[in-house]
C-alpha cells in the first residue's frame, strides 16, 4: 500500500454557500436588531414556559404557524444566551427584508441554511465537495471528444463515460465497478469554517445575455418554441461564508492506494502519489477553460460585476505550481461542480453583490 498526506490551505476569493437542503425559518432563526440568532429550541421553549406558560400554550393551541413564528420572534431576549447556539450581525436591509418575509410562509422567503455539524453547529466545507471539483477537472481532462449519449438514458451513459475515463468499467459484466473507482483512494478532509465569518445576504439571479440560446441547450427540439424561465417571485436569502483578505483555513488531502493493480490511479496521478503537480496542473487547466467560457457572459455586464470577473481571471493567471482554483457550492453551476455528459451552460447565474459565488484558491504543501 502506498499512502501520502498533503497539507493545504483554502483561501476563499468570493463568498460561498454550501447548503444542507434546509431553510432557516423563525422557529429556529431569529433576526432582530441587526443580529441573527440560531435558536437552541429546547432551551428556548424552557425559557418561554418559565416566562409565561399560559401564553405559550395559548399560541400553540391556535395551531397557526404564522402566529407561533411571530411569537418566537417577539418574545426572544438576546440576554438569555442559553437560548441560542451562536449569533452574528446582519445588515439593516436584510433585517427589514426578513421582517417582511415573515408575513409570507413561502419557503423562498426563509434563509437557505449553510451545511453545519449536527453536534457543534459549526459550518464546514465538505471534503466531498472539494473532491467532486477535482474529479470534474480530471474527467474533463480526459474527455477529448463529445460523448455519444441518449437523452433517454443520460444518467446511465454518464456513469459509463466516467467509468471508462477512469478505468473502472467492467466490460465483461457491462457495468461500472464502483469499488475500483480510483477516487475511492482519495480523501479530502471536512474543513470547519467559523460562525463569526458568516452572514446573510440577498442573492440575485442574473440572466445571461443569451439565456435561450438553442445551440447551447442539447434538450432543445428543432421546431419547438423556446420557453421562458419562470422568474423567482421572491429574492433568495442565503447564509453565506464571507471571504476577506487574510481569512484562510487549513485542510488535508490523503491518498492511500490499497489496490496496487488499480489502473485508474495513473489517470489521477500520472507520476505517482509522491508527485501532486500533474493533478494540480489538470485542475488549473480545467478552471481556466471554465473562466474563458464565462467571458462572453461577464463581458456584457456593466460595472462592478464585470470588474470582479476580471479580478478572478487575473488571480487564476497568477497561480503558482503548488496552487489551483476551484468553484464550490450554490451558484457554481453544473459546468463547475459536477461532471455530466450532457453538460451545457446554465441559464442563469447567482451573484452575491456583483460577485460570482464559490471561487477559492487552494495552496498545497508539496514538500517532502
Amino acid at each position: 500500500m502506498k499512502s501520502r498526506n498533503y497539507k493545504f490551505k483554502i483561501h476563499p476569493i468570493t463568498p460561498f454557500h454550501i447548503g444542507n437542503g434546509d431553510v432557516h425559518d423563525p422557529l429556529n432563526l431569529v433576526i432582530k436588531d441587526n443580529m441573527a440568532y440560531f435558536l437552541n429550541q429546547l432551551e428556548y421553549i424552557r425559557f418561554l414556559l418559565a416566562k409565561d406558560a399560559r401564553l405559550l400554550q395559548a399560541k400553540l393551541a391556535v395551531s397557526d404557524i404564522k402566529q407561533i413564528q411571530q411569537y418566537f420572534h417577539e418574545a426572544f431576549n438576546p440576554a438569555q444566551k442559553q437560548c441560542y447556539y451562536f449569533s452574528y450581525p446582519v445588515s439593516e436591509a436584510i433585517c427589514k427584508d426578513y421582517a417582511k418575509k415573515m408575513q409570507n410562509l413561502q419557503a423562498e422567503g426563509f434563509v437557505h441554511a449553510f451545511i453545519r455539524s449536527q453536534l457543534s453547529k459549526q459550518p464546514y466545507i465538505p471534503g466531498s465537495s472539494i473532491k467532486g471539483a477535482f474529479r470534474t477537472a480530471i474527467l474533463s481532462h480526459y474527455q477529448h471528444e463529445k460523448p455519444q449519449v441518449s437523452l433517454r438514458n443520460t444518467d446511465r451513459d454518464d456513469r459509463r463515460i466516467q467509468a471508462e475515463h477512469l478505468n473502472y468499467w467492467n466490460y465483461d459484466r457491462n457495468r461500472d465497478d464502483i469499488p475500483s473507482d480510483p477516487f475511492k483512494f482519495i480523501k479530502f478532509a471536512d474543513t470547519p469554517w467559523s460562525n463569526e465569518w458568516m452572514g446573510i445576504f440577498e442573492i440575485g439571479v442574473t440572466e445571461p445575455p443569451a439565456a435561450l440560446d438553442r445551440q447551447a441547450n442539447p434538450f432543445f427540439r428543432a421546431g419547438a418554441s423556446p420557453m421562458r424561465r419562470k422568474e423567482a417571485t421572491l429574492p433568495i436569502l442565503m447564509e453565506i461564508a464571507l471571504s476577506k483578505p487574510g481569512r484562510f483555513i487549513e485542510s488535508d488531502l490523503s491518498i492511500a492506494v490499497t489496490d496496487t493493480k488499480n489502473r485508474g490511479i495513473a489517470k489521477i496521478q500520472p507520476k505517482g502519489v509522491d508527485d501532486l503537480s500533474p493533478l494540480l496542473d489538470m485542475v488549473r487547466q480545467y478552471y481556466h477553460a471554465q473562466l474563458e467560457k464565462e467571458s462572453t457572459f461577464y463581458s456584457r455586464l456593466d460595472g462592478k460585476a464585470k470588474q470582479n470577473y476580471e479580478v478572478i481571471t487575473k488571480a487564476h493567471a497568477s497561480l503558482k505550481a503548488h496552487e489551483c482554483m476551484i468553484k464550490l457550492g450554490q451558484g457554481s453551476g453544473q459546468n463547475y461542480c459536477s461532471y455530466a455528459a450532457m453538460n451545457y451552460n446554465p441559464k442563469t447565474r447567482k451573484l452575491c453583490y456583483n460577485l460570482p459565488m464559490g471561487w477559492m484558491k487552494l495552496s498545497f504543501d508539496l514538500g517532502g
